[in-house]
């Protein structure tokens, strides 16, 4: 049900505080998590597992959303305020004690976001600002010239192919102010921090890169990928570690018994059924060893068609 993009779930609750039960709708808080930030631990990962799923997740219906980060004077702004939708609920894992969850999030029909647990237990608390005392944020020049640091193991830990993507995963770094990371991707190793390579950037702890200066990804290149920590002043991490992957491009076989049903079929026209399900991008051809038989090939192929 809650299918995680390559099967690396282990890896998933590694870095993260809550999963999406997207079937319910309940955001769940995992075992042993004792508090939340909404912004990093909620937002942040919603974002994420859209990308990083089995199943299409962005088809589904979008759980949190933010408003805010409004300027209140030349180098200050207020904090942002999150909002559930679509019937999206927090749900606290079977056995909590004591759950602290701290930042500005509602629900669109104005319920409490949070409910209990299969036990009917709801000891979890919610720390919200008020307009008097909202969350500050100081984006004056000379606030902050420090750069985050690494809790472990600097920049990009992993990279590696998956179908028609590269997925790759990163270390924790901390701040004193909120950080986000830069994903820099380049065809050339001497290159790959300048500000022409940068892709994207992410507050979680994985990517999954489809291509880059808006073209898929090439067959037979190799692509160098580094992530570097930067926190809101525009501070960077230094790190200069890369990995590397060369991609080749995904292909998909035909079994013999659809190519013995293709030929069975052909004399009285019926529909040819491509099995297994195909990528439509992959590719693949089957020339039939009839003399009046057409070419198979992937022209115009969907997941799954019947042609």
């Amino acid at each position: 049900m809650l299918g995680y993009f390559g099967g690396f779930w282990d890896t998933w609750y590694a870095y993260h505080k809550v999963t999406f039960d997207y079937e319910n709708r309940y955001i769940l808080i995992n075992e042993g998590v004792t508090s939340l930030n909404v912004k990093t631990d909620i937002y942040s990962d919603w974002k994420e597992w859209v990308l990083f799923s089995e199943h299409t997740n962005s088809g589904y219906a979008a759980a949190v959303s933010t408003v805010g980060g409004d300027p209140i004077s030349a180098t200050e702004k207020l904090g942002d305020t999150y909002f559930l939708e679509n019937g999206w609920k927090i749900k606290p894992w079977n056995g909590h004690s004591s759950i602290d969850i701290v930042g500005n999030i509602y629900t669109r029909d104005g319920s409490r976001p949070i409910i209990k647990d299969d036990l009917g237990v709801d000891a979890v608390s919610l720390t919200r600002s008020t307009l008097t005392t909202a969350i500050i944020v100081d984006t004056s020049e000379t606030s902050d010239t420090d750069a985050p640091t690494w809790d472990g193991t600097e920049g990009i830990t992993n990279a590696y192919q998956n179908g028609n993507a590269i997925n790759i995963s990163w270390g924790k770094a901390s701040d004193a102010n909120p950080i986000t990371y830069t994903i820099y991707v380049s065809k050339f190793s001497n290159n790959v921090f300048d500000s022409s390579s940068l892709l994207d950037n992410d507050a979680g702890y994985f990517y999954s890169i489809k291509g880059i200066d808006n073209e898929p990804l090439v067959d037979g290149t190799t692509y160098y990928i580094g992530v570097r920590a930067i926190d809101i002043y525009g501070n960077e991490t230094t790190n200069t570690n890369y990995a590397s992957v060369s991609y080749a491009q995904a292909t998909t076989v035909l079994d013999e018994a659809t190519i013995h049903t293709a030929l069975d079929n052909y004399s009285n026209k019926a529909n040819w059924k491509i099995a297994p399900e195909t990528v439509a991008n992959a590719v693949w051809k089957v020339e039939l060893p009839i003399s009046d038989a057409p070419v198979i090939d992937n022209s115009g192929v969907v997941d799954g068609g019947t042609y």
